[in-house]
């Protein structure tokens, strides 16, 4: 994510000089749609190594939750540190 930054920057200083759109609507958008890329395959591998693991099936839910928080919040970490 911190490397396609950098390719973006042009595009998009010339699309917010262009009044297309400004910085929030820029941050949101490649949030929301960049989130589902990075935090599905993550998910999968986390249920796949609660199983085989053979952690207490009891709190599988909890832990789905757990591990899908993290990950948000994980995603959002690089737009804060820019």
């Amino acid at each position: 994510m911190f490397n396609a930054f950098p390719n973006e920057k042009i595009i998009v200083n010339r699309e917010r000089s262009s009044h297309a759109y400004d910085t929030l609507s820029y941050f949101v958008s490649k949030y929301v749609a960049e989130t589902p890329l990075n935090v599905v395959p993550s998910l999968i591998y986390g249920c796949v190594v609660y199983w085989i693991s053979g952690l207490n099936p009891d709190r599988f839910g909890e832990y789905f939750l757990l591990c899908g928080i993290y990950l948000l919040c994980d995603d959002l970490l690089p737009f804060m540190l820019r």
